[in-house]
């Protein structure tokens, strides 16, 4: 597990070939850890070219748009809507506009 999530350690070398959310990388760089795209969030909807960063979390039946940006640690409540573009910084909150 990692930041309370299911992880699959995977080589870094073989990282194309598991679709899912890396969520952190050892110390070595050696090897990383990848939340399956099978076990993240059921109802979640992330758009085209959208960048989810290793330990950000979204939140169930919630809706990314294209090219979004969600940092680090930075979090998507259940049932949001983020808007096209919008870049949600490391720590913080999404919050409806």
């Amino acid at each position: 597990m990692r930041n309370g999530r299911y992880v699959i350690p995977v080589k870094a070398e073989c990282k194309n070939e598991m679709k899912g959310l890396i969520h952190d990388t050892s110390s070595s760089g050696a090897t990383i850890f990848v939340e399956p795209m099978a076990v993240v969030h059921t109802g979640a909807q992330v758009g085209r070219g959208c960048l989810l960063c290793a330990g950000s979390v979204v939140n169930h039946n919630s809706q990314v748009q294209a090219y979004c940006q969600i940092d680090c640690g930075a979090v998507v409540p259940a049932r949001a809507q983020v808007p096209s573009g919008t870049k949600v910084p490391c720590g913080k909150v999404f919050e409806s506009l």
